[in-house]
């Protein structure tokens, strides 16, 4: 899967993530010095080149969705590819019980991977 981001000078919104539109992966990522903004989810995209029309459309998501005014200040565009799997494995391996799986959360990777790091520390700890 192909995804194009944006980092961005520190912004004034909240972080958040929409997933829920195929195709139109949209999220703000506030770090400490920067904020990370995104992104395309292409299946079967090996460009690893940085597309003009790919940051139109991320800062145009961002506009339309009413969680800024103003366009932001880009300091880099990136690319990168990651797997995608058909659903996220997360489940202690079979053969080697100490080694749990938690991956294949495609582009929603840096959010979504955090929820079920805390939903396995919930289980590990009952």
């Amino acid at each position: 899967m192909r995804g194009q981001i944006l980092r961005c000078k520190k912004m004034d919104i909240p972080s958040f993530a929409d997933a829920t539109k195929q195709g139109a992966l949209s999220y703000v990522i506030n770090r400490t010095e920067d904020c990370i903004i995104g992104g395309t989810d292409y299946v079967n995209d090996y460009n690893l080149s940085v597309e003009e029309s790919d940051t139109e459309i991320i800062v145009n998501r961002l506009l339309a969705n009413g969680f800024s005014q103003r366009k932001p200040e880009i300091i880099e565009e990136v690319v990168g590819l990651r797997p995608k799997r058909a659903s996220v494995r997360f489940e202690f391996d079979p053969q080697h019980p100490n080694i749990f799986h938690n991956y294949g959360h495609g582009g929603a990777g840096f959010t979504v991977a955090w929820g079920c790091a805390i939903e396995l520390a919930k289980e590990i700890t009952l």
